[in-house]
């Protein structure tokens, strides 16, 4: 139900939503030389995308939920609990929608816990069946 009156609303204003959910539960042990490291947890992901403007401009939002986070190194256990969110804004340049410009915000995973990364992208992408293709012009 709630899904439909969504879908209704972006139709009226001619936005595109996509959802993604996910949950998974991770085990690290020993991490290169470093027998002495272990990290456990779970953590569900939610991600909302938004287009816009026949879909030229398209927002990408999301959060991360970390939860039982257990984390071990020389024998000093850790625990912990993290909410992290993360955007990226993105416009289509060309018609062919081969260039993109971006601007993004984002937490990844770090041996020391998470760390934000933010930045400013431009991206060509082309598509091809072959190396041969791809370097043709």
């Amino acid at each position: 139900m709630a899904s439909d009156l969504l879908v209704n609303f972006s139709v009226s204003l001619n936005w595109k939503i996509d959802f993604d959910f996910s949950l998974s539960r991770y085990s690290m042990t020993g991490l290169g030389n470093a027998t002495d490291l272990t990290q456990s947890g779970n953590e569900f992901q939610g991600r909302l995308k938004l287009l816009f403007r026949n879909d030229r401009l398209i927002f990408h939002a999301g959060t991360n939920v970390d939860w039982g986070n257990t984390q071990t190194f020389t024998d000093v256990p850790t625990n912990s609990s993290q909410l992290t969110g993360e955007f990226m804004l993105e416009y289509v340049l060309t018609e062919d929608r081969k260039f993109r410009v971006r601007v993004y915000q984002r937490t990844e995973p770090d041996i020391g816990g998470r760390r934000n990364k933010y930045g400013l992208g431009f991206s060509f992408r082309r598509e091809f069946d072959s190396f041969e293709e791809l370097f043709s012009e």
